[in-house]
Parts: C-alpha cells; structure tokens; sequence
C-alpha cells in the first residue's frame, strides 16, 4: 500500500515506504550511500528553488540550505519560528515547524511519495511550506492530537480546549505564555 503523492504521511513504514539508512557522527547526519548523496543535493537544489517561488510573494525566504537541511525564515515570523525542510531521500521530507515556546517543539509533517514522482512530492513540500507562511495553515495542538489544519478549522478546534500557533502570530490561541 503506496502513499498517495504529495499527500502528507504520518508513518512511512506503515505506509509501505523505504527507510533511508544513516549514521550519525559528531551529531550530523552521514548518508550511508555516497551515490545518493548527488541525488539528494538535487533534491535539496529543486527544494529550496521551488520554495523560493513559492514565497516569492510574501517576505519569507529560504535561509539556509545546509546539504539535508534547508531553513525558512522571515522578519514577520514571530520570534524564533522557522521552518525546516530536511531531505531524506529525493521524495522524502520532513518539514518540521519550530514553535519555541510550545512544548514538544519542533512539529514535524512528512511529505513523501514514490521516487518517480518527485517532482510532485516537492510541488507537495513547497505548497505546504507556502500556506504556513502565508497563515493558511496553522499547527493545532489538542486532545486529538497535533496536526497542520487550514485556519478556517481553528474556532470550532479551539473550543475543545486545543491550542494553535501559526507563522506570525495572528492564529495563536491559548498558547503558553512566554
């Protein structure tokens, strides 16, 4: 049973998908395959490329690309929020949503899909980047569970005691003071 493209995946092995083999050394992440590495130097180029058009319109940017790890940033976040895309694999990412002051932080969304379909799985990740940045998309935190729902959810979502944060601040409801 394949995951469907572009349709974000709460547990890959479940789903019927590979594991990407590493190691760790000195904290950082070694791939184990050196032949893979080009393939996911791409990826990681196509990622920030697409979420660099994405964002094109708002003032967010792509701040870093650190071989697997690309960075999202922007002076409207509120502060210390930012955005991770790490790459697994040429159609395997991890897009993690640093919230500091929310326990349990970062929040993570695994996005992938066949290696065939790539290109639509970066479409996915870019897409799904783009609506936290522009407050599309908020992280809710509640008896359920945490999950990435679209904003128009939230009123009847926070009323069961659950609490959001979003990209700058504008759906943040019953968080914790900091």
């Amino acid at each position: 049973m394949a995951a469907a493209v572009g349709r974000p995946v709460g547990n890959r092995h479940a789903a019927g998908l590979r594991s990407t083999r590493a190691r760790f050394t000195g904290g950082r992440q070694l791939i184990a395959d050196p032949l893979d590495g080009g393939i996911r130097m791409q990826a990681a180029d196509t990622v920030a490329q697409a979420i660099s058009a994405a964002l094109a319109a708002t003032d967010a940017s792509v701040a870093s690309a650190d071989g697997d790890v690309i960075g999202v940033s922007s002076p409207s976040a509120k502060s210390g929020r930012r955005i991770e895309i790490r790459i697994r694999d040429a159609s395997d990412f991890d897009v993690a949503f640093v919230v500091p002051e929310a326990p349990g932080s970062p929040f993570e969304q695994v996005i992938s899909g066949p290696s065939q379909e790539a290109s639509a799985v970066v479409a996915e990740v870019a897409r799904f980047v783009s609506n936290l940045v522009a407050e599309r998309t908020a992280l809710l935190i509640g008896p359920r569970g945490r999950r990435f729902v679209p904003v128009s959810e939230l009123p009847s979502e926070l009323s069961r005691g659950s609490t959001a944060f979003s990209w700058r601040g504008q759906h943040d409801a019953n968080a914790p003071a900091v």
